[in-house]
């Protein structure tokens, strides 16, 4: 989804969302990504729930990774710097949360979350408080699937 330059979209966005399975899985796990805040720009709060993700894999599994190969905002995995479209140089500051989660320092861009279960949430949120320019930004997810 785009936006004007008067607002961010809503739901930060276009969600461009790709699946890799990192093991011989017979499917690869389904990731879908929808936008939850309405129009945002201006002064954004640490936290601030930009949208929301599901991952699902209905075969035998110890895990899920989400990640991003967008810049890396830092040096811990799953902290990205989303860049306008419109201008390069505005920048909005975003992390993946799960409250089951941890970085993934072994692939070192994105999230390991640790669970059998069929279906895990996690959100895109804001990444520290930040003047967000308005533009359009693009929010590209990845996820594989952890066997035992």
């Amino acid at each position: 989804m785009l936006i004007n330059k008067k607002y961010l979209a809503q739901a930060l966005l276009m969600a461009g969302v790709m699946m890799s399975s990192f093991t011989h899985a017979a499917s690869a796990p389904d990731l879908t990504f929808r936008a939850t805040a309405g129009p945002v720009s201006g002064q954004l709060q640490d936290g601030f729930t930009l949208g929301k993700g599901r991952i699902m894999h209905r075969d035998a599994h110890s895990g899920f990774r989400v990640w991003s190969e967008q810049p890396l905002s830092g040096v811990v995995p799953g902290h990205f710097i989303l860049q306008g479209l419109q201008d390069p140089q505005r920048q909005l500051r975003v992390r993946l949360e799960q409250k089951q989660a941890r970085p993934d320092s072994e692939k070192g861009n994105g999230i390991i979350i640790r669970s059998g279960d069929e279906t895990l949430f996690f959100s895109v949120v804001v990444d520290g408080n930040q003047k967000v320019a308005a533009d359009q930004y693009q929010v590209a997810l990845k996820a594989g699937v952890i066997t035992p």
